[in-house]
């Protein structure tokens, strides 16, 4: 079984157009949100690439002060 790299990166601010494809494929929907606004609220957000394709994606949401979920 082939072996992929996979880079890991903290903060990269995807783009709309990058997140898209795993976004239909895990909701069924196309995303509809503003995910530049969503991301400089994050306390912290990362995503997974491999060849340079956005294969996975988190977000770390917060209340401003002490909990993150």
């Amino acid at each position: 079984m082939p072996t992929t790299d996979i880079a890991y990166k903290i903060d990269p601010f995807p783009s709309e157009e990058e997140l898209q494809p795993m976004w239909q494929a895990a909701w069924g929907n196309p995303w509809s949100g503003d995910l530049a606004f969503i991301l400089t609220r994050s306390l912290v957000h990362a995503c997974a690439y491999s060849e340079d394709r956005l294969v996975g994606y988190v977000n770390v949401a917060w209340d401003g002060g002490v909990h993150a979920f």
